[in-house]
């Protein structure tokens, strides 16, 4: 008998094969330590630049997912949220976690210190009900 946690990762890998980009990268970290480390090699989730989670109703509720999503991701680029109804508060939660996705880089000095180069270089919340007190957390 099987379980998820006795699953060979080539298994893990091919259910991965099925789900959203936006589950990915939201509901599948952290759910235990193995599968963050059968994530970290899937190649799929070490490519994602792009991620379109436009048109979805998220709310702010979305926003903060995907606010605690980039704190775990370095190579995500490339963030389209239009039409989301994210409102300020959203704004808020998604600015929160754009200043926490930093690269890592090394230093002169053999260890590892955060640039100030975020990896999230193009964000689109256009029609999202953000207001002036929303748009002053970016």
């Amino acid at each position: 008998m099987w379980t998820f946690l006795t699953l060979p990762v080539e298994i893990v890998w091919r259910i991965l094969d099925h789900v959203t980009p936006y589950t990915l990268i939201c509901s599948v970290p952290n759910v235990c330590k193995r599968l963050d480390r059968i994530l970290s090699t899937y190649q799929p989730y070490q490519e994602l630049t792009v991620l379109d989670f436009s048109s979805n109703d998220a709310g702010p509720k979305g926003a903060q997912c995907l606010s605690k999503a980039l704190w775990n991701n370095s190579t995500l680029t490339t963030l389209h949220l239009f039409y989301n109804a994210m409102g300020d508060e959203g704004a808020q939660y998604l600015s929160n976690g754009i200043r926490s996705n930093l690269v890592i880089s090394p230093s002169l000095f053999k260890t590892t210190m955060r640039s100030s180069i975020p990896t999230l270089t193009t964000l689109n919340v256009s029609a999202n009900r953000i207001k002036r007190r929303g748009a002053q957390y970016f």
